[in-house]
């Protein structure tokens, strides 16, 4: 079986966004998806408004949801994730039209070689100390053009917005203060695009599992909170998904493969189910004997050249940055496991940035009025 069988950049994230260029007369970045090219074609919609709920994957939605569901009932079919599947990647994909390999934002903990150090890009903070590095290392070495921009540039009479949870400065609080504001931009009346990313489920599937009773609320509540929004606009078209999903894990504390780990020059970096290793000048063979050793059948040892020749992160121009960002090897979860690669880890009981299909198919929803 082709692990890398659930790899689709002609209908994923970008396609959608690509779609939504096409709409506003953006040159696409990518090819179209022509279900939603299908969906535009229906009027002129005044409001056009992406959600992404982070974490709920077609998976999740199928375990939490019943048919007669409103996101059930309103799902269209099933798109792709971008590899990693992880919210550093996927989300930009979402911001930007463009796929990992092309944003350089290829995970949550990325090389950055000026500084000599892995940097969780979000909040560039060092991945190991979580002190800050001093500067927004997104903004200053993984610059993009945002989506909104794109269109507003293009568009004049287009206002761009976006919706953010309480860990943005002004971000909302819960889902009915984002249902309030979100009405309220709505109903202005000038032609707008909105972009909205809520950190549920995935924030509490990290610490309680796909299956919990906490996850199957959250899912109840994003439910009713996109019906009351379609029924509560007009002259809007509303795509919803997620980043990516999740699967239940087990950690492999991989701090404690000490001969594997001595043939390093710095500590893993990316995700923990997408991990890329920086290898010592000559230990190449010694590395890759060891980790399949010890961890096949778990994970997918790959090169650099070979991920690059796959397109593995997504078709398009390579960052100038990707190439350091990558190091020498890249491992790909096939099974429940995650690396911990120092002892102070987080106990993740579910988790993404994988490639089984749990992690890679995300719903394509959407409710037009």
């Amino acid at each position: 079986m082709d692990a890398f069988q659930y790899k689709n950049y002609d209908h994923c994230i970008v396609n959608l966004i690509a779609s939504i260029q096409k709409f506003y007369h953006v040159n696409p970045s990518h090819s179209t998806l022509s279900i939603a090219d299908q969906i535009f074609l229906k009027k002129d919609f005044k409001n056009v408004i992406v959600m992404v709920f982070d974490g709920m994957g077609q998976n999740i939605l199928d375990y939490h949801l019943k048919d007669q569901d409103f996101l059930k009932k309103h799902q269209y079919t099933t798109i792709h994730s971008v590899i990693p599947s992880t919210t550093a990647a996927a989300t930009t994909s979402y911001l930007s039209g463009l796929t990992p390999i092309e944003t350089g934002w290829l995970g949550w903990s990325l090389y950055m070689e000026e500084l000599d150090k892995n940097v969780d890009i979000f909040s560039s903070v060092d991945s190991l100390t979580k002190e800050y590095v001093g500067i927004d290392c997104g903004e200053t070495y993984l610059p993009y053009i945002s989506i909104g921009k794109q269109i507003t540039q293009q568009n004049p009479d287009v206002k761009y917005y976006e919706f953010w949870p309480a860990f943005k400065k002004d971000g909302c609080k819960n889902l009915r203060q984002l249902q309030k504001r979100l009405l309220k931009v709505c109903k202005i009346n000038e032609k707008k695009f909105i972009y909205v990313y809520w950190d549920q489920p995935d924030h509490d599937i990290h610490d309680y599992g796909t299956k919990d009773a906490i996850v199957h609320k959250h899912i109840q509540n994003i439910n009713k909170f996109c019906e009351k929004m379609a029924k509560r606009t007009k002259d809007t078209v509303a795509f919803i998904s997620a980043d990516h999903g999740l699967v239940d894990v087990a950690p492999i504390l991989l701090y404690t493969y000490y001969e594997l780990m001595a043939c390093l020059t710095r500590l893993p970096s990316l995700d923990s189910r997408c991990t890329s290793f920086s290898v010592k000048k000559g230990y190449d063979k010694r590395f890759v004997n060891l980790f399949h050793q010890y961890f096949d059948g778990k994970f997918i040892l790959l090169s650099k050249k070979e991920v690059l020749k796959k397109e593995i992160f997504g078709v398009g121009r390579q960052h100038k940055l990707a190439s350091s960002i990558l190091g020498d090897y890249i491992a790909f979860a096939v099974d429940k496991y995650f690396f911990a690669t120092t002892p102070n880890f987080h106990p993740f009981k579910g988790h993404h940035a994988g490639l089984l299909k749990e992690e890679m198919l995300i719903p394509f929803i959407s409710f037009d009025n």
